[in-house]
């Protein structure tokens, strides 16, 4: 990712204008804290990404001014961050929160949704609420559809963790038509 120095530089400018930005007073401030936020998440630093993103989402005022597309992403990676280190019931109102902002914003079909229906489908199954779980993956699969390739690994991924949903519900001939997808999508990038 940081192979040469001018892909470092104009990195490292972004991290820096986003905490100066964070220093601004006003809603700027606060759009930009959800992106350093983000930015922090994505270099691997979970801890400070956690930290700068709580305080983020924990601004009322965020949450009710206009329809700014960043806030439900910020929501998102912050939802992410609660569900890997096992905080479910947080991961949980943050992907609600998240998806019915992005709703609000584009949509419920839009392709930008999959995303927020992905991760709420997982959440819902890592709390074993399947049927909840199965709602937000057939969601996702219908979307990510629209927006990936037909053999791309992201779409073997959602079909293997619906069949997983469906096989715990017990519906068998669901779970292997997802499986068997999966595996096509699989076969198809040589994986």
């Amino acid at each position: 990712f940081f192979n040469d120095t001018a892909s470092t530089e104009i990195y490292t400018e972004q991290i820096v204008g986003s905490v100066r930005c964070v220093q601004e007073t006003g809603y700027q401030r606060r759009v930009h804290g959800g992106q350093l936020g983000r930015v922090l998440y994505d270099c691997a630093e979970i801890d400070e990404a956690e930290k700068c993103l709580e305080k983020f989402a924990n601004n009322t005022d965020v949450l009710t001014q206009g329809n700014n597309s960043q806030i439900p992403d910020s929501l998102h990676c912050l939802c992410s961050i609660k569900a890997q280190k096992g905080q479910l019931e947080a991961a949980l109102a943050l992907g609600i929160k998240a998806e019915s902002l992005a709703k609000a914003i584009v949509g419920e079909k839009d392709p930008q949704m999959e995303k927020f229906y992905l991760q709420l489908g997982r959440i819902y199954c890592d709390i074993s609420n399947y049927e909840q779980g199965e709602k937000f993956l057939k969601s996702a699969v219908e979307l990510n559809g629209q927006i990936l390739k037909e053999q791309h690994f992201q779409r073997s991924l959602t079909y293997q963790q619906l069949g997983f949903c469906q096989q715990v519900q017990n519906n068998i001939k669901g779970a292997l038509e997802h499986y068997e997808q999966a595996i096509q999508i699989l076969s198809l990038i040589h994986i």
